[in-house]
């Protein structure tokens, strides 16, 4: 598993954040869905199994995009940590993890639906999207950052975990960190 061997190079007295991703969840078929998607069965005892591999970074905080299935997530990571013994600081819905770049949601969604979730984020990355509709995206990536930083604590050890979405995640990647997402 590349996140804990990444987490084993860490000096045991290092603070780390990570940002994940919810865990599993049922289709999204329509705009209603989007919201309302729940975790499946496979996705609860993932995020508990990960909760459980994490437990030599303890004590941990886990925050969450008020997104339900995001909280849901970080409710299965608590419980596999908890099962290992583990201090689980109760995690807070911070909206910066959720979408606050979108600015008019039905334009966005009508763009992502029409099309596809690859070409979306490549032209919202490339900003041709327009800022009326979705911040640009080197901005955005940096709030994201910036909210990750915040959470960071002057002194370890300590695992903060951010449940949060697939869009979120590849927006730090891709224009942060030179990853396309189309290449990871």
């Amino acid at each position: 598993m590349p996140l804990v061997a990444a987490l084993a190079q860490l000096p045991p007295s290092a603070p780390a954040v990570l940002m994940l991703r919810h865990a599993e969840r049922e289709p999204i078929v329509d705009r209603e869905s989007g919201w309302h998607a729940a975790l499946t069965d496979a996705g609860r005892a993932a995020a508990v199994a990960l909760g459980r591999r994490l437990a030599p970074w303890s004590p941990a905080a886990i925050d969450h995009s008020p997104i339900p299935r995001c909280g849901a997530t970080a409710t299965s990571l608590a419980q596999g940590l908890r099962a290992e013994g583990c201090a689980v600081v109760p995690g807070r819905d911070l909206e910066v993890f959720s979408g606050p770049f979108i600015r008019e949601l039905d334009l966005v969604l009508d763009s992502y639906l029409g099309m596809g979730n690859g070409a979306f984020l490549r032209a919202w990355f490339d900003d041709q999207l327009g800022q009326e509709v979705i911040q640009p995206a080197r901005s955005a990536a940096a709030d994201q950052l910036a909210g990750l930083a915040d959470l960071l604590p002057a002194q370890g050890p300590y695992l903060g975990l951010v449940i949060s979405h697939d869009w979120n995640i590849a927006l730090v990647r891709d224009c942060l960190l030179g990853q396309r997402h189309e290449d990871v």
